[in-house]
């Protein structure tokens, strides 16, 4: 189940790329305007936007092929970013970024080819800096819509989402186990 249902704003025709749904694209596959809350049309540069938050080792990072030893930038990575950056307010939600986001970055560079690292760094320097004590969920807003990607909640970090009815905010993704698992994400964020 995409996280459609839970938007405060929904793309009328979303931008082409491969996380766009086919029934998202128009005959010229630009982006026009989009509807936000209760049908008031708003111009591309008005949008609302859901908070998505972003786990980095199992989603962001992963591996090229099953049974790969080698950690790396998961597959469809970079294209997965900037997606969520057009459609999302992206926040980290990593044992990474604990109210600073500067630890993400080296971290993210390590297992990223060279010739991306600009390409990462721009992608990457949008993404806002969350803080938790114990558990993710913490982070999480109370108030708002928002969709969560992660490989490994807590058993906790889920019961707070089920007390909540919040589990169809969180996808499962695993990038060190299905290496294209990105793709699935964006299908599911574009739905």
């Amino acid at each position: 189940m995409g996280v459609g249902p839970i938007l405060s704003c929904t793309i009328s025709i979303a931008p082409r790329n491969e996380f766009a749904s086919h029934s998202d694209l128009g005959s010229g596959g630009e982006a026009d305007a989009d509807r936000c809350d209760q049908g008031a049309t708003r111009p591309r540069s008005m949008v609302c936007r859901m908070k998505l938050f972003l786990d980095i080792d199992g989603v962001l990072l992963g591996r090229r092929q099953p049974g790969a030893e080698d950690v790396c930038l998961a597959n469809h990575a970079l294209s997965f970013l900037a997606f969520c950056n057009e459609h999302f307010e992206c926040c980290w939600l990593t044992t990474h970024c604990r109210g600073d986001a500067a630890p993400v970055f080296p971290h993210l560079l390590r297992y990223t080819p060279p010739e991306d690292h600009a390409r990462l760094l721009a992608l990457t320097s949008t993404v806002l800096a969350t803080d938790y004590g114990t558990f993710k969920t913490e982070a999480l807003p109370s108030d708002e819509p928002f969709a969560w990607l992660d490989d490994s909640p807590t058993a906790a970090e889920l019961e707070y989402l089920r007390e909540r009815g919040w589990m169809s905010r969180w996808l499962w993704v695993n990038t060190r186990e299905e290496p294209d698992d990105l793709l699935r994400a964006g299908g599911w964020l574009s739905a």
